[in-house]
């Protein structure tokens, strides 16, 4: 395996502003090992397992395989598990002989399950509201349901 860094785009809150967080993965053959970095909170350095698990769940061979995802810029704190699914999908990515292109117009907000179903996480209506304002024309999240938005009183 050649080392190949991929990336994709997802949108992380400073306060109630938006910003564009690139989220990139390189995976190359060396001792098995998954590291994020980029100034990654707890939550995030959580993610890994989250993402093993699911490269396991989508039978994945990682046997002997070093994953490194870079959260950019990083130099600002990202916290939250709304990387999760991008961190997934740029890992998959890097791993593929023949990844699918994603336009940069494209951003993806969703945390996971650790059998790799995309979830809600907090404060996941101001990031879909802000990857908006910041011109995004696809955002790849998790199914919504009336009584979760309901429950964020964003129906009533």
């Amino acid at each position: 395996m050649t080392d190949i860094t991929s990336y994709v785009l997802s949108v992380g809150l400073n306060g109630m502003k938006g910003q564009i967080i690139k989220v990139e993965a390189t995976v190359r053959n060396d001792k098995e090992q998954c590291v994020i970095i980029g100034l990654p909170d707890t939550s995030i350095k959580e993610s890994k397992e989250r993402i093993l698990n699911c490269l396991h769940a989508l039978g994945q061979d990682i046997d002997m395989k070093k994953i490194t995802i870079h959260l950019s810029p990083a130099d600002v704190k990202k916290q939250g598990t709304s990387y999760d699914a991008a961190m997934l999908l740029a890992v998959l990515q890097a791993m593929s002989k023949n990844p699918v292109p994603i336009s940069d117009k494209t951003c993806i907000i969703a945390a996971l399950t650790l059998d790799g179903h995309l979830t809600t996480f907090h404060s996941m209506i101001p990031t879909i509201h802000q990857a908006i304002l910041l011109g995004f024309k696809q955002i790849y999240l998790p199914p919504l349901n009336y009584l979760y938005l309901h429950k964020q009183q964003i129906l009533n």
